[in-house]
């Protein structure tokens, strides 16, 4: 599944979910994606990530003019959102997302086929 019907899939769940917007120019999107992607991979927190230049009409949609930036949603809603490689963050993002009565996590969750648009 590509991360646009990804994330279409969890708009229409109502469930709550990290979105993270990333630049393969990036240095600090470099720097902390391998611990993003295996902490989701430990958690199977529901996550989506996109490439700003990629797919640049999902970024102007989201109004992202900084990278990383990571959002925290239920359905079509934005809960909280940070911007910066801040792995503590997203950490407890990420828990927040899972606590939520309706979080639905991932399970066995493969690091190789997280679906991210990078």
């Amino acid at each position: 599944m590509d991360a646009k019907a990804l994330l279409a899939k969890h708009v229409a769940s109502g469930h709550e979910y990290v979105v993270h917007f990333t630049a393969t120019w990036c240095g600090p999107c470099k720097r902390v994606e391998p611990r993003i992607l295996a902490h989701v991979a430990e958690t199977g927190v529901p996550y989506v990530c996109f490439d700003i230049d990629e797919f640049d009409d999902v970024a102007a949609e989201w109004s992202i003019g900084t990278v990383p930036t990571f959002v925290r949603c239920k359905g079509a809603e934005r809960l909280s959102e940070f911007a910066g490689a801040d792995e503590h963050k997203f950490r407890a993002m990420c828990e927040l997302a899972l606590a939520s009565p309706a979080a639905v996590p991932a399970e066995n969750v493969d690091l190789a086929e997280v679906p991210r648009a990078i």
